[in-house]
């Protein structure tokens, strides 16, 4: 394995959540719809249907993928707080130092610290 090249997360509105990266300095990559027997076995749902889209921060590096399942679905609950136990994020590198949550309450954290190797 050579490392992560993405992290994916669920988004309630594709068109919402790229508006919020590319308001964050991402640029959205070309959208996909993934379905069919091997989506099928990766998410254990019946005629599954997800449109993929990528949001590249610039130079390289790891990305995004945004995934909306084409389903209806139950909502999106109360964002994690910082302090749960559970509470996962993204850590980007580069910009001031801050936490930001994504429409869909994804928690995402800014450092300027240099990655290291």
């Amino acid at each position: 394995m050579l490392g992560i090249d993405h992290s994916a997360i669920v988004v309630a509105d594709a068109d919402r959540s790229r508006a919020f990266y590319r308001s964050h300095g991402l640029a959205s990559g070309d959208a996909t719809l993934n379905h069919g027997p091997t989506q099928v076995a990766l998410d254990a749902l019946a005629d599954v249907r997800v449109d993929v889209v990528p949001m590249r921060p610039a130079g390289r590096g790891p990305h995004i993928e945004l995934l909306h399942y084409r389903v209806s679905h139950r909502g999106v609950g109360e964002p994690w707080k910082v302090e749960d136990v559970a509470a996962t994020r993204i850590v980007w590198h580069g910009g001031a130092p801050t936490l930001l949550h994504d429409p869909d309450g994804h928690l995402h954290q800014i450092d300027d610290a240099a990655v290291q190797a």
